[in-house]
Order: C-alpha cells, then sequence, then structure tokens
C-alpha cells in the first residue's frame, strides 16, 4: 500500500509540468489534499499482523521492519511524506486540519525527526490563526 501512495504522489507530480489554467491548478490541489487524506489509513491503520503483498502477489520482504517495528516506521514515513513541499502547501492552502495528525506523528514517534521539528512549529504558527485544536495549540 506504500508502494502505491508513493506511486500516486509521483503521477501527481508528473502532472504538475503539464498545468496551464488555473483550474488545472485547483483541482491538482484537490487530488493532493485527497491523496493525503488516503494516506492517513495507511500510516494509522496498517495491518501490522499480516506482510504486505507485492502487486505481483508476493510478500514483501527486506524493504521493512518487521510487525514490532512497523508503527514507529510508518510514522517516520508520514512525517517525511506529509513534510514533503507541495504536500505541506497543499495541507496550508485547504486542509489544515491534517496538522493534527502530524503533530500527533511527530510527538509519538521514537524517532523524533529533529530536522523537522523546527519546520512543524513554524507551520503550525502560521496556520494558528486559521486553525487550532488541543494537539496545535
Amino acid at each position: 500500500a506504500l508502494k502505491d501512495v508513493l506511486q500516486l504522489q509521483k503521477l501527481l507530480d508528473d502532472r504538475d509540468e503539464n498545468l496551464q489554467t488555473q483550474r488545472d491548478h485547483l483541482e491538482q490541489l484537490q487530488f493532493r489534499s485527497w491523496l493525503l487524506h488516503w494516506a492517513l489509513f495507511l500510516f494509522f491503520k496498517f495491518p501490522i499482523d499480516e506482510p504486505e503483498e507485492d502487486s505481483d502477489g508476493a510478500a514483501a520482504t527486506g524493504e521493512y521492519p518487521d510487525a514490532k517495528g512497523m508503527p514507529n516506521y510508518l510514522l517516520s514515513q508520514m512525517i517525511e511524506f506529509f513534510f514533503a513541499r507541495k504536500h505541506i502547501d497543499a495541507i496550508q492552502t485547504n486542509c489544515p486540519w491534517l496538522l493534527r495528525y502530524l503533530v500527533a506523528a511527530s510527538v509519538i514517534s521514537y524517532r523524533r525527526q529533529r530536522k523537522f521539528k523546527h519546520k512543524l512549529t513554524m507551520v503550525v504558527q502560521q496556520e494558528h490563526y486559521q486553525y487550532r485544536d488541543p494537539l496545535t495549540r
């Protein structure tokens, strides 16, 4: 599933080059927002007990950590995925409520990625006027 989300991200990024009208840009922003929402299910509800199968039907081995390390791995992947420049722009423009999931992931992740901590603080402060909840205060 993670490979599929990354493939969708690549398709959206490739599509960026062909945008010409304002409507195309708005549609692209909406697609990116949907991708971020759908990705939440992957990052927070990943089936840890069962090995993920490739599109060929073979179980993926070696690429991912074992079941015990999978939640922390996915949270780290989520933080990196959401902090991609185009994704953070989409969050700030179209769906600031996703900041709560980003804050929660950075708080509960064992590998608190220091490189994103300062950036996350700046984004939350910047969006404070538009969106606030107990996690982003």
